[in-house]
């Protein structure tokens, strides 16, 4: 099989990180399924493990890099009882090489992909689309009728927000972007263009149960302050970028803070399962949950990972980037 290899952290771009080679299929523990890749999508987690800004875990044997796949099961483990050979599946496979036309997956971390999505609109789903439902769900505490607001509608993680808020039974969801008419297309009801006007202004006495924050910086904090109400939660997954230490630093500051009765603050890691890819899949086959898709699919290859790979590193990509494989 091709995969691309971590070759070690430096410049995403270079060949001296990430090169597609060819290596042998990787064999099956009895909990884990086989999948021949059909499509992958990449995420800003992605290139900063290349970096070298946040840890690569990944298992024995694995060479490999990337995150979100949707393919078909070739073998399943002898302990594999959720998957079978044929089923089209898809997955957060990170820290377990996705970025190859084959890839070995826990089952566990596998679900059968939705029906009314392409191998291509599946491969989008996974990391964004879980990340944004525990955020909401989870973390945010949504219950119907609260009024949602998303710091940065339109990216990846965003734009699932948008529409899984509306589907969680949200009143009234408002965002940020500058791509208004996108963001109302996925349910928003209040877009403020963030290159024309103060949020924190704006929103503000907006009375918000929920801020998520998907873009970070101590400006959104700070913004998320003045338009959340008396006893509304704010969650990120960004804090205030840069390194782990910093983010962490001042998140568990502002944790300790809202102890003290200031306004609840919550940062998290993504949990990867296949209970939530199943909750996905019903949102999607019900027509509630659709796949952003920024541009055309990159063609499998050095060259169109690494133009994928400088597309989301631009930090303007509008949904989610995808290459077919």
């Amino acid at each position: 099989m091709q995969q691309s290899v971590f070759l070690g952290t430096g410049d995403p771009l270079a060949e001296t990180t990430v090169k597609v080679q060819e290596q042998p299929l990787p064999s099956l523990g009895p909990s884990d399924v086989l999948v021949t890749t059909k499509a992958i999508s990449i995420n800003p987690v992605d290139y900063k493990i290349l970096k070298g800004a946040f840890p690569n875990k990944a298992g024995p044997g694995e060479t490999g890099w990337g995150s979100d796949v949707a393919g078909i099961v070739a073998a399943v483990g002898a302990e594999v009882t959720t998957l079978k050979v044929g089923d089209e599946v898809y997955s957060d496979a990170i820290l377990h090489s996705p970025f190859a036309t084959a890839v070995r997956i826990p089952a566990h971390k596998a679900s059968k992909k939705p029906a009314n999505l392409s191998f291509a609109e599946a491969a989008t789903v996974p990391l964004a689309g879980q990340t944004a439902l525990q955020a909401l769900r989870d973390h945010g505490r949504m219950q119907p009728g609260f009024r949602v607001c998303v710091f940065g509608g339109s990216g990846g993680v965003g734009a699932f927000a948008l529409q899984i808020a509306k589907a969680l039974g949200a009143s009234h969801v408002a965002c940020t972007s500058s791509n208004k008419e996108m963001c109302e297309r996925l349910g928003a009801d209040q877009v403020v263009n963030y290159r024309e006007a103060d949020v924190g202004e704006v929103l503000a006495g907006g009375d918000f149960d929920i801020v998520f924050d998907t873009v970070g910086g101590s400006a959104h904090w700070n913004a998320g302050r003045k338009i959340i109400k008396s006893g509304g939660r704010f969650v990120t997954i960004a804090g205030d970028g840069g390194s782990m230490a910093k983010t962490m630093s001042r998140a568990v500051w502002r944790m300790f803070k809202s102890s003290f009765g200031g306004t609840p603050y919550a940062i998290f890691l993504t949990k990867n399962g296949a209970g939530d890819l199943d909750v996905l899949r019903e949102m999607a086959e019900a027509g509630k949950l659709k796949a952003v898709v920024d541009g055309d699919s990159y063609k499998w290859g050095d060259e169109g990972i690494r133009s994928m790979l400088e597309k989301i590193m631009s930090g303007r990509t509008k949904g989610k980037l995808v290459m077919e494989v």
